[in-house]
């Protein structure tokens, strides 16, 4: 973690918020970002500044980066890379 990172991550804690980027193959429509908004700030007890953006490696599904509770990854990349690696063990 760089430490202008750190210094953020400081910031939002003392106004207990949480950063979290939500990242998606397609544009995800605004009322559906809402909706994830609102249900991470009700699931998390925390203001959320929510980040949008766009990568289309993953191919379909999300991934949500959600500061220090983790990274939920349900995107078609993950799981094809799952697949894969289970099959290599296997051969």
């Amino acid at each position: 973690m760089t430490l202008q990172k750190g210094y953020e991550q400081m910031v939002c804690e003392k106004k207990n918020k949480l950063r979290a980027q939500v990242l998606s193959a397609f544009p995800i429509p605004p009322d559906f970002l809402k909706k994830v908004h609102s249900q991470l700030e009700k699931n998390v007890g925390k203001k959320i500044e929510l980040q949008f953006c766009q990568d289309p490696s993953l191919i379909e599904g999300v991934v949500v980066q959600l500061g220090i509770f983790g990274t939920f990854d349900f995107s078609y990349k993950s799981q094809l890379q799952k697949l894969k690696t289970s099959l290599q063990q296997k051969g």
